[in-house]
């Protein structure tokens, strides 16, 4: 588990920056980034520190005890002593310092529609290493099938990103809108396709498996729930982690866990909350090892309507249990808390994009045991609330922070639809002692 966990971290870093972090001793200070578009990136520029990949190794193997890392690791005291002049130069010589001069966040490369169609493409996406998969529910097929939808993969080589191969359903049809949501994990990816008629079953839902090998993608298998029933919206979440995927549903709410043995994969088990709440449970899924969250934004907490929760299940003995229920310390009613998840490792990232009149937030949520506590919730520094009138029916014009994110060991990009009147932008955080100085104008 740390091995992939490091490795996924380190492709990360490779392709969009460098970050040097202290030990993960708590969470310390918060910094924020906007990522705009091209023409406005040069305003927002971070001074990023640069990633020394032995240090997180030896922080992750004693929980942050550094001299016990150290040891772990088995490094001599010359090695260490070497290695923390590189990374931790007198006062004033950072600049000069090539690990500590590293760029900020830039843009590398406009991924557009190669059938220039440019109706959905981008409606999800999914990267891992150096394979990006991104959804087009819309894609036109064959000239015929409006709204099949497609999932076009990229890869990237010599530092550019070029159009592998696009992916369809075999039985695809108009209106199934393949690609509404999408995962990749190695050479394994799945694609959600939630309007799909099955056995007459109109928007029952189906999910797709891909695999590669030598560099082309074909379909393994096609997954459906094996109670699925019309308008559940089977496929409307996914996520993907090795030989095991968990598929969301809608309606009315459930998630299912398959399994790969060989080529074939199997529904393993139905996973629903233990309190009966099927208030959206399944509208995301995140899965990372043997843990999977999912959100249920349309919860009532304590009788406030919309207030949203997520669900952990964790694998035990080849059964996945409910291991505990997430909320906001601050929820109210209509926060929506669970529109969004990520998970990594023993972090997770819930947003609730209408909390504080949808100016938006996340909450991280941090595992000890068994035992989930929230550490800290994330807002945007200049983020906007919405306006409403009075009685307030609707709210308008917010950020709405957390209508998606994601996290990988100490990084979280949190999105806000609605920043600078619906343009739009993501805010990236990491947790740590020191995570650079950040400016903005």
């Amino acid at each position: 588990m740390m091995k992939r966990e490091l490795s996924v971290y380190r492709e990360t870093l490779a392709v969009f920056f460098a970050v040097y972090c202290e030990p993960p001793r708590g969470l310390g200070r918060q910094k924020e980034m906007t990522i705009m578009r091209p023409d406005t990136l040069r305003s927002f520029r971070r001074l990023a520190r640069a990633l020394a990949l032995a240090l997180p190794l030896a922080a992750l193997a004693a929980g942050g005890d550094t001299d016990s890392a150290w040891k772990k690791a088995g490094a001599d005291e010359g090695l260490r002593q070497a290695f923390e002049r590189a990374v931790r130069p007198p006062a004033g010589r950072d600049a000069g310092n090539p690990l500590l001069a590293a760029p900020a966040w830039t843009q590398q490369q406009e991924l557009n529609d190669p059938q220039g169609q440019e109706l959905g493409f981008g409606a999800s996406v999914s990267v891992s290493g150096d394979t990006a998969v991104i959804g087009d529910d819309m894609t036109t097929v064959d000239l015929l099938n409006s709204n099949q939808g497609g999932a076009y993969v990229f890869v990237l080589s010599g530092g550019v990103w070029t159009q592998q191969q696009l992916l369809i359903a075999s039985d695809g049809v108009s209106g199934d809108y393949f690609g509404y949501s999408v995962s990749v994990s190695g050479d394994t990816a799945v694609i959600g396709a939630p309007v799909r008629t099955i056995n007459s079953a109109s928007a029952q839902g189906a999910a797709y498996v891909f695999m590669r090998s030598g560099g082309v993608w074909t379909q393994q298998q096609e997954l459906v729930a094996s109670d699925g029933t019309a308008n559940e919206n089977f496929g409307w979440s996914v996520s993907v982690d090795g030989d095991t995927a968990v598929i969301g549903t809608v309606y009315p709410g459930a998630a299912y866990v398959f399994v790969r043995s060989g080529e074939v994969w199997t529904q393993q088990q139905e996973l629903t909350p233990s309190d009966g709440a099927m208030d959206a449970f399944g509208y995301p899924v995140s899965l990372s090892g043997g843990t999977v969250v999912i959100g249920a934004q349309g919860k009532a907490v304590n009788s406030r309507a919309y207030q949203g929760a997520a669900y952990v299940f964790v694998q035990s003995g080849g059964k996945w249990i409910q291991q505990q229920e997430l909320t906001a310390s601050d929820g109210a009613a209509n926060d929506y808390f669970g529109s969004s998840a990520s998970v990594s490792g023993d972090t997770a990232v819930i947003g609730a994009y209408d909390h504080n009149l949808d100016r938006g937030a996340a909450y991280v949520f941090v595992r000890n045991g068994a035992t989930w506590s929230q550490q800290q919730e994330l807002t945007a520094p200049d983020g906007v609330a919405g306006t409403c009138s009075n009685p307030c029916i609707e709210v308008m014009g917010g950020d709405r922070l957390g209508f998606s994110v994601s996290v990988s060991g100490d990084t979280a990009v949190i999105g806000a639809i609605g920043h600078n009147f619906s343009q739009g932008a993501a805010y990236v955080s990491c947790r740590a002692t020191e995570c650079g100085p950040s400016s903005r104008s």
